[in-house]
């Protein structure tokens, strides 16, 4: 299982267009809407090696979608490929694993000639900036597997102006601040774990998980959870004014103006 990361919009520049871009109908955050993923790259996870029987790819010209050019290998090379949706039906199948090889292989062929990428994998971290779409939306946070999605973020960075705060579960590794400002999107992180860093992750995780001996000394549970209690009620005040607070001044210094540019 991977780490998740937290992901918390403390402001956002244009809010109508911004439900626009990044919620579905459901109302939960989700990057396809202004990122949409082929439906063919759910079929296939990954493997290059799928892609190297050339008498497949002359027939991807051929076809008017994926559909149609499964129906003309079929026709053409008298095979039985089944018209599938995603990789689980090709995992469930009662075949051998050769068949199911050159199954993926026909698939993979028309995904890597069409969109670049074999599969769902590749596809999602160079377009999403993260394996999987987002999960556990709530009205301004999500979740993500391993990273923040930093490459759907430079895509809606030139629709709206926002500040994201981001988190992993690990506390204190792998977080910082995303601020999109007039089309340009800056990441502001940690690049190791830090007192300054863990206080950061506690809070907008909303936990004193991690806050112990190891990050800081004279540590006291009660006295820590009374002292954070409002930051852990009261985010938005805390990113406002987070640099300043724990003494990341110079950090604070590069992204001031952009805070309260937004603010």
């Amino acid at each position: 299982m991977p780490n998740y990361v937290l992901n918390s919009f403390m402001k956002i520049g244009q809010p109508s267009k911004f439900n626009e871009l990044t919620k579905n109908a459901k109302g939960d955050f989700d990057f396809n809407v202004i990122c949409p993923m082929p439906k063919e790259l759910a079929i296939v996870s990954d493997g290059m090696d799928l892609v190297h029987d050339t008498e497949y790819q002359k027939y991807v010209d051929m076809a008017r979608d994926v559909d149609d050019y499964i129906k003309i290998i079929n026709l053409e090379l008298n095979l039985s490929i089944p018209i599938i949706k995603d990789q689980e039906e090709i995992i469930n199948m009662n075949i051998p694993l050769e068949e199911k090889k050159k199954i993926r292989s026909v698939y993979a062929t028309w995904n890597y000639l069409k969109y670049g990428f074999v599969g769902w994998y590749d596809w999602s971290r160079e377009n999403w900036g993260t394996k999987w779409n987002a999960c556990d939306s709530s009205e301004s946070e999500f979740q993500t597997a391993w990273c923040a999605p930093g490459a759907w973020l430079e895509k809606l960075a030139k629709h709206c102006d926002f500040i994201l705060a981001y988190a992993d579960e690990d506390i204190g590794s792998n977080c910082g601040i995303f601020v999109a400002k007039d089309g340009e999107l800056r990441n502001y992180y940690s690049n190791e774990i830090t007192d300054e860093s863990t206080i950061f992750a506690m809070t907008l995780q909303g936990t004193l998980q991690g806050y112990d001996e190891e990050y800081a000394d004279g540590f006291n549970e009660e006295e820590t959870e009374k002292k954070f209690k409002n930051m852990f009620d009261n985010k938005r005040k805390l990113l406002k004014n987070f640099f300043v607070q724990i003494g990341c001044k110079e950090i604070y210094k590069q992204i001031k103006e952009d805070l309260e540019s937004l603010w």
